[in-house]
């Protein structure tokens, strides 16, 4: 009987020690949910007692694996939020549409050395434009090749847009391929010969690329991106026809973008896009839809140019197929 009774203690023995095993496993897992970092393994008995002393479950758990190992390993968790939110300041200007039309280019052109100069233009809102991050948007091609015109503008044009503090011009427009890649590239070339940087139009598919356009500003990673609503008819055609599809992206392609630009690491997404009925004070219905979609897509600012008439700023709520409300600011023009 001494014999049974010494067997009897030893399996309750066991027993104790398989439960206390089961138990601290238990209460590991119970640990890492409630938002520990790390846990460090000790004797059962002790172990256990502390953890059911200190713990304060957050949320109720589901089925537990039961713990096999005798010893309990050390358990490391990582943080189950993303990094803390960057914090900082950033200042970004717009200068809305430019184009160095007949009367203005005429303005800059000295007859005596037959050279433009556009420098003064800008130079009594400089002062304002100076930011982290100024963007203009133009509306000229600059083309060696062709005659000066309303379209195509010299050189000087950028030369204009430095003087008055301009970091990056928006190139997509309406018109942006109507003379192909070659007048596309050219006039990328000239911006970028002046120290711009080219957002909206793009000579080949490393400068198109989403990692470019973001930006690091006092901690914070902002991107800018510049869409095109339409192209006309004849430039639409050269560019399927040549297939450089990056080269002027396309209102469309917004949906796709902001999110991926998002996931690689954007804390914060500005959306520049040509649109809109030129002339026209009124926001149109297409302007609006468009807002919206890039709104529920993520844009936290939009900012418009196109219509080259004053339109109105307005706080957009869009609730996405999820459920989530997002919020931005829309400049229509």
């Amino acid at each position: 009987s001494i014999q049974k009774l010494s067997t009897e203690i030893s399996r309750t023995v066991l027993g104790i020690l398989l439960s206390l095993t089961v138990l601290f496993g238990m209460l590991s897992v119970i640990r890492m949910l409630s938002g520990d970092a790390v846990l460090e393994g000790t004797n059962l008995a002790g172990g256990a007692q502390t953890l059911l002393e200190g713990l304060t479950p957050k949320r109720e758990i589901g089925e537990i694996p039961i713990v096999q190992e005798t010893e309990v390993p050390l358990l490391v968790m990582q943080p189950t939020s993303t990094q803390a939110p960057r914090e900082g300041t950033a200042r970004v200007t717009f200068t809305g549409t430019m184009a160095l039309e007949t009367e203005i280019r005429q303005s800059g052109y000295s007859k005596t050395s037959k050279t433009y100069d556009f420098s003064d233009i800008l130079m009594p809102a400089a002062a304002s434009l100076r930011s982290d991050l100024c963007v203009a948007a133009l509306e000229n091609l600059v083309s060696p090749s062709d005659t000066v015109s309303d379209l195509i503008a010299p050189d000087e044009v950028m030369g204009m847009l430095v003087s008055g503090n301009v970091d990056q011009v928006a190139l997509g427009f309406g018109r942006s391929f109507d003379r192909g890649y070659e007048g596309l590239s050219a006039t990328v070339l000239s911006a970028q010969s002046h120290g711009l940087e080219a957002v909206g139009a793009y000579r080949n598919e490393g400068e198109a690329a989403l990692s470019e356009q973001i930006h690091s500003i006092d901690g914070i990673r902002l991107a800018v991106l510049h869409y095109t609503e339409a192209l006309t008819n004849a430039g639409r055609k050269a560019l399927t026809k040549d297939g450089r599809i990056y080269a002027v992206p396309l209102l469309e392609q917004a949906v796709q973008d902001i999110p991926l630009v998002r996931s690689l690491g954007a804390d914060f997404v500005i959306v520049s896009v040509h649109w809109g009925t030129e002339g026209k004070s009124e926001v149109t219905k297409a302007q609006r839809t468009a807002a919206e979609m890039l709104c529920r897509a993520g844009a936290d600012v939009i900012v418009g140019n196109g219509p080259r008439r004053l339109q109105s700023v307005e706080r957009m709520n869009v609730t996405d197929e999820a459920g989530q409300v997002h919020e931005a600011l829309c400049a229509f023009s």
